[in-house]
């Protein structure tokens, strides 16, 4: 019974992980359903200004214009509908054709927009008045100019909770800039030469039952959902999946309890800021701030290069803990024993 509870265990886990997978597939299936809905009802108001353009009633181009206002979501102050009555001479005039300069002003950005739809819809004489009508639909643009893509303008403002010690002040610290120099290794355009992004993968993977069969896309997802966040304060629907909050700690979570049920020390693997930590108590307080000056682009080009050299082996040896990237001790201590001497020379000078 004994020899039977570790593999117990590590199926009840397994069993956890699926389950949570098919959770995160079901929320990521109801946002994309819910975005298609979006897009439908967004496109069908669309339509309904290309066929306003087409008859005469300038009131109803109003109408359905302030129709696609409401279905994308943005608040606006919907005019009062004009009366539009007819002359002796039965042309079309309007009832409420003096009013004052306040609401003149007030709607003045409305009747640029109806013109310029009105305009384009004149200058393509085009049979039929859906959608078809549009020069083209892909990207959805409006021939006046307004992009209308609501991927583009739905964003989630949560960080990765991973990633919250390498943001604002903690980027710049030695470990922060590890962080991102991983990170964003491949996009700064690194000139050293590197084992193919596959070959990298699954390296980084595989040293886990629970990541050496993950997706290689979706791992892609996940670091540019954190490097978006990074330039921009927000993660775009795209990525929005990759980027959920707790999503790196709950994987780094059922990684530490497989290591701990197979008899393994998570210990002996170190983060970005176990790094630090540990390659400040090997250099001491005055040569790890040499170390730092390097990391920022200071002080000797030499300790610059090689400390360069040196992300790019971490970059290499990596491993996935969910969290972030990870390295053995042992690859630790033997890359930062190799810049002791070349800290301690710097030092002397």
């Amino acid at each position: 019974m004994e020899t039977e509870k570790p593999a117990d265990e590590l199926r009840r886990r397994r069993e956890r992980g699926r389950q949570s997978q098919a959770s995160f597939r079901k929320r990521q299936a109801a946002a994309t359903r819910q975005l298609k809905d979006e897009n439908r009802r967004l496109k069908g108001a669309i339509t309904k200004i290309i066929n306003a353009t087409h008859v005469d009633e300038y009131s109803d181009l109003l109408e359905s214009i302030f129709d696609a206002v409401e279905e994308a979501g943005i608040e606006a102050e919907r005019p009062v509908r004009r009366g539009i009555t007819k002359d002796h001479t039965g042309h079309l005039v309007n009832s409420q054709r003096r009013r004052d300069h306040v609401d003149i002003e007030k709607d003045a950005a409305v009747y640029a927009m109806a013109n310029a739809f009105v305009q384009n819809s004149s200058d393509e004489k085009r049979p039929g008045s859906g959608l078809s009508s549009l020069p083209s639909i892909n990207p959805p643009r409006l021939t006046s100019g307004a992009w209308l893509d609501p991927m583009h303008y739905t964003r989630s403002p949560l960080p990765p909770e991973d990633i919250i010690p390498y943001l604002g002040n903690g980027s710049k610290t030695f470990a922060g800039r590890l962080f991102w120099s991983f990170m964003e290794h491949k996009q700064i355009g690194c000139k050293h030469s590197h084992p193919e992004l596959p070959v990298l993968m699954r390296g980084c993977l595989s040293h886990s039952n629970i990541t050496k069969d993950a997706n290689f896309s979706f791992i892609q997802a996940t670091m540019e959902a954190r490097r978006e966040f990074a330039r921009t304060g927000t993660i775009s629907m795209e990525h929005a999946a990759a980027g959920e909050a707790d999503l790196g700690l709950v994987l780094r979570d059922h990684i530490l309890k497989e290591y701990h049920a197979e008899g393994k020390d998570p210990r002996s693997w170190l983060s970005c800021i176990g790094i630090e930590e540990r390659v400040k108590s090997m250099f001491g307080n005055d040569n790890f701030r040499l170390l730092e000056r390097a990391a920022r682009g200071e002080g000797g080009s030499g300790l610059q290069e090689t400390l360069s050299n040196m992300n790019c082996r971490l970059y290499n040896t990596a491993s996935c803990f969910g969290d972030g990237p990870r390295w053995n001790v042992n690859v630790v201590d033997s890359l930062f024993l190799e810049l002791v001497g070349k800290v301690t020379s710097a030092s002397a000078k």
